[in-house]
């Protein structure tokens, strides 16, 4: 099965799940912003988008 994702922005509800795909087409189109928090499926803690590479190839941190 595929990964499981997702998404929660500050003041707002979390959303998902999106597979891996659908949350690369998200972020190329501005669904998903760089300070968005991420998590899959069965991790503890999210991380904010800016951070994984795959999703923003351009974003120098």
């Amino acid at each position: 099965m595929a990964s499981q994702w997702f998404i929660s922005r500050a003041g707002a509800k979390s959303s998902g799940p999106f597979t891996s795909q659908k949350l690369k087409e998200l972020a190329s189109s501005g669904g998903v912003l760089a300070s968005d928090m991420i998590r899959k499926e069965g991790a503890d803690k999210s991380v904010k988008a800016g951070k994984l590479k795959a999703l923003f190839p351009r974003t120098s941190l």
